[in-house]
C-alpha cells in the first residue's frame, strides 16, 4: 500500500482551502478546514452527525467528543483555546451553520443521497484533485489529515513528541514519530542547530 503524506508546506495547505470548488461548496470547505485540526480517522470524521458539535438550542458545544472506531478511546477536540479564544474547529463549524440549513440528526457530510453521507472513497478523490490543483506532488489521501495534524504541531510548531501523540490518541509513540515524516532535509536542520561552528565577527 503506497505511503500517504501530510502537507507539508502551510502555504499549500492554505492555497488548497482557498480553491473556488472548495469556498463555493459548504460540505467541501468544512471537509478542507475542519478535520486537518481535528485529525480524526477518515471513517470517525464522516459518522460525525450534527448532534456532535451543536446542542439542541443551536449553540457549538465547547469540545467534540468522539469515540474512535479503531481504538474505542475516547477523543476530545476543543473548540477554544485555553483563553477562551474560538479555535479553527469552531471558525469552520461557525461558517458551515451560517450557509446550511442542519437538523441534528442530520450527517455533518451529507452526501447528495438522502439519509446518507458522503463516502471516504469520495473524500479521497476530492483530496487528490485538491492537492494535484494547488501542485502538491507527494502522494495524498484520507490519512493525510492527521499526518498534517501532527507534522506541523511538531515540526513548525514546535509542539514536543509526547504532546502529539496525546492529541492524536496514539497508544505507542513509534506511531507518532513516523507521522511527523521527518526529511533528511529536517534532520540536517538539526544538525546544523547544535553542530554549526559560530564565528566571531570582527569590527
Amino acid at each position: 500500500m503506497p505511503t500517504v503524506y501530510p502537507i507539508r508546506d502551510p502555504e499549500k495547505l492554505a492555497a488548497l482551502q482557498s480553491l473556488p470548488e472548495v469556498v463555493g461548496n459548504p460540505v467541501y470547505r468544512l471537509l478542507a478546514t475542519f478535520n486537518f485540526v481535528a485529525a480524526l480517522r477518515v471513517s470517525d470524521l464522516l459518522n460525525l452527525k450534527v448532534k456532535d458539535v451543536r446542542t439542541g438550542d443551536g449553540r457549538l458545544r465547547g469540545q467534540v467528543e468522539v469515540v474512535e472506531s479503531k481504538t474505542r478511546k475516547t477523543k476530545r477536540i476543543p473548540m477554544f483555546d485555553r483563553q477562551r479564544r474560538p479555535m479553527k474547529t469552531h471558525q469552520a463549524l461557525e461558517e458551515y451553520f451560517a450557509a446550511v440549513d442542519a437538523d441534528q440528526e442530520d450527517w455533518l457530510f451529507p452526501s447528495i443521497q438522502a439519509g446518507k453521507h458522503i463516502s471516504r472513497q469520495q473524500v479521497w478523490r476530492l483530496l487528490k484533485r485538491w492537492a494535484e490543483a494547488v501542485g502538491i506532488d507527494e502522494n495524498i489521501g484520507t490519512h493525510s489529515y492527521r499526518k498534517t495534524m501532527g507534522n506541523q504541531a511538531h515540526l513548525l510548531h514546535g509542539v514536543p513528541l509526547t504532546r502529539v501523540q496525546r492529541a492524536l490518541n496514539h497508544s505507542d509513540p513509534k506511531v507518532t514519530q513516523v507521522y511527523t515524516c521527518v526529511t533528511d532535509e529536517d534532520a540536517m536542520e538539526a544538525f546544523e542547530a547544535v553542530g554549526a561552528i559560530r564565528v566571531k565577527e570582527e569590527g
